[in-house]
């Protein structure tokens, strides 16, 4: 594989584990926090016949190791999260779902708290200026996962 198909398959990995950490923060906001369990994630997906190993459901979500181009997972799973199939089979940017598109607040909401508690676990308390100024940063990124295609 030449660097630069590799370079391609890198993106696309990193680009999958965005859209799949994106649906885990959905149903995290939906269900007061909570992040689809594994073990729930794994029957479910097995009461369809579609098997998924631990190791594999953490490298997708990293984006390390190899891409996952399984389509009966990726179907699985977009049924299984409620969005439209193409969210996660399709690279030349498909729409954001409307799941997502309707909670974003909720869904920003829920990462920039998640972000800020690991910062003052990791950092101890926080001044409310170093809050503000974090907060701005992580708004800043966290846009990047809304914004519709049309805008970029």
């Amino acid at each position: 594989m030449s660097e630069s198909a590799g370079e391609a398959v890198r993106a696309r990995a990193l680009e999958l584990a965005r859209r799949l950490n994106l649906l885990q923060d959905v149903h995290a906001s939906e269900n007061d926090g909570k992040p689809l369990p594994f073990a729930e994630l794994r029957d479910r997906l097995l009461e369809n016949g579609v098997n998924l190993s631990e190791g594999r459901w953490a490298y997708m979500l990293s984006g390390e190791g190899a891409l996952t181009t399984d389509m009966p997972l990726l179907t699985e799973l977009a049924r299984i999260f409620e969005v439209d199939a193409s969210y996660l089979l399709d690279w030349e940017d498909p729409e954001l779902p409307a799941r997502i598109l309707a909670n974003r607040e909720l869904i920003a909401t829920f990462r920039r708290k998640k972000i800020i508690k690991a910062a003052a676990r990791s950092l101890g308390p926080l001044s409310p200026k170093s809050i503000e100024a974090l907060s701005k940063i992580i708004d800043a990124e966290l846009s990047k996962d809304f914004r519709d295609k049309d805008e970029t």
